[in-house]
């Protein structure tokens, strides 16, 4: 074997695990990027997905009124598929049942009035599904005195039809934001 076969023998080989070698980090930087696009459109689904949440809600007009409020704080709509209350907030047991079935709206929200009289924890279980079929299973506790010892300072104007009027325009205003 001359010199300038072992020249090219040596090229090819030296050219060969050049090709292997290169070929194994473009497949490890091909993993590299799919796992960040995967991880990607995971954060952009968790980011977008509806979170329906129950919460106590008061608005005042001459007194503190309570209401139990179900609302989508996501940014994608879900169907309620079950919404159970593990003591009644109204003495009919419709506990917001009509729920049941409906698809919320980002940022939509429901209300239902609860009798003032009501104390303790309510615990609110409501199973929903995403527009892709990802069912989500949350547990809330809502205290309902939790506005129990909070100050309130409604008007003071002696005229009952303008003192209702402001009250009712500041509850107004509360509710929209």
């Amino acid at each position: 074997m001359t010199s300038s076969d072992i020249i090219e023998v040596l090229s090819i080989i030296t050219s060969t695990i050049i090709g292997v070698i290169s070929i194994y980090y473009s497949n490890k930087a091909i993993k590299i990027a799919s796992d960040a696009n995967k991880l990607t459109a995971e954060i952009t689904a968790e980011t977008n997905r509806p979170v329906v949440v129950a919460y106590l809600e008061t608005v005042e007009i001459e007194s503190f009124h309570k209401y139990m409020v179900i609302k989508n704080f996501g940014n994608t709509p879900a169907t309620i598929l079950d919404l159970k209350f593990m003591q009644s907030i109204d003495e009919y047991d419709f506990n917001m049942s009509s729920l049941i079935g409906y698809t919320i709206a980002p940022s939509q929200k429901f209300m239902h009035v609860i009798d003032n009289d009501l104390k303790g924890t309510v615990i609110v279980n409501i199973i929903y599904q995403t527009v892709t079929g990802q069912n989500f299973d949350e547990v809330y506790q809502v205290k309902l005195n939790a506005t129990e010892k909070l100050f309130w300072i409604g008007s003071n104007d002696q005229d009952k039809q303008l003192k209702f009027m402001k009250n009712a325009a500041e509850a107004f205003i509360k509710v929209l934001k």
